[in-house]
């Protein structure tokens, strides 16, 4: 069966309306180099991919119930995999749909993923499963350096850099949630691999008191509970998100510009500053 993967994917997606009313996120295309060309594939066509190359053999999807398109396109797309699908009937947050997904696990193993972002190279996410198989771990967080963390969840408290298995890691004592005043530039990727028995008890705690429930918050609680937790450190530009409109337009740029000649290249990556500059002006409009 190898590993067993949860997909977050049962968001609202609010702010890609109107695209979202009936395209889920994780269906939205993005240009990438394939056999010799460049063609468009959709954001869970990567995702997928990244965690079948981890070793996933299961992926439990958690979807709205009324998303009958992703679960069509993904029994179509990835027949090769077992997949389940299971509905989060009430939007309650990525903690709350990470928990549904996790009682659905058959092992004490698992990669949670959220659908509206990726990892470009997955061996980061192997070095994560050897971290918890070899090293020990409970936890594994993925992280990298950002200009403003506030945004994000954030490593709060963590150890000096250390090596794990040939990837820079810290040991991770506290993590928080869009911290107002992060105590570091480590921001969080959505992607985790779990000992699923101890996070699985943090998030029970949380979703049974009702209310909104964030994964980051249920992983403290598991750290607290004394669960060992690691973040492997990826490089700034390895975490591709189109969790924004904004996100996504610099996703879409970026990844085309890689698809594209040197020539042809340079010309996107300046179109790609520009509107960086633009969106970063509209951002501090009053």
């Amino acid at each position: 069966m190898g590993l067993e993967c949860v997909i977050t994917a049962a968001g609202m997606g609010t702010r890609a309306r109107p695209w979202s009313v009936l395209l889920p996120k994780a269906l939205l295309p993005l240009a990438i180099r394939l056999d010799g060309g460049v063609q468009l594939k959709p954001v869970a066509d990567i995702i997928m991919g990244n965690l079948a190359k981890a070793g996933c053999g299961r992926v439990i999807v958690v979807k709205r119930p009324d998303d009958n398109v992703l679960p069509t396109y993904l029994k179509l797309m990835w027949s090769m995999l077992d997949l389940a699908f299971v509905n989060q009937d009430e939007p309650r947050g990525f903690g709350d749909a990470a928990y549904r997904g996790l009682l659905n696990v058959k092992g004490d193993l698992a990669i949670i993923h959220a659908d509206d972002g990726f990892i470009t190279d997955p061996g980061y996410i192997v070095g994560g499963v050897r971290a918890v198989k070899e090293y020990g771990y409970d936890i594994v967080l993925f992280a990298r350096h950002v200009s403003d963390a506030r945004r994000y969840g954030v490593v709060m408290d963590h150890s000096p850099l250390i090596n794990i298995g040939g990837l820079p890691s810290v040991e991770v004592y506290s993590i928080e949630e869009k911290p107002k005043r992060p105590k570091t530039s480590l921001a969080l990727a959505a992607v985790y691999v779990v000992k699923v028995g101890k996070v699985n008890a943090a998030l029970g705690k949380l979703t049974g008191s009702g209310g909104y429930v964030e994964l980051t918050d249920a992983l403290q609680l598991a750290i607290d509970s004394g669960a060992k937790a690691l973040a492997i450190i990826i490089g700034s530009d390895e975490w591709v998100s189109v969790g924004t409109p904004d996100d996504y337009v610099k996703a879409q740029l970026r990844l085309y510009a890689e698809s594209l000649s040197q020539a042809q290249s340079g010309q996107v990556e300046a179109l790609r500053k520009l509107i960086e500059v633009g969106l970063g002006q509209a951002q501090t409009q009053p």
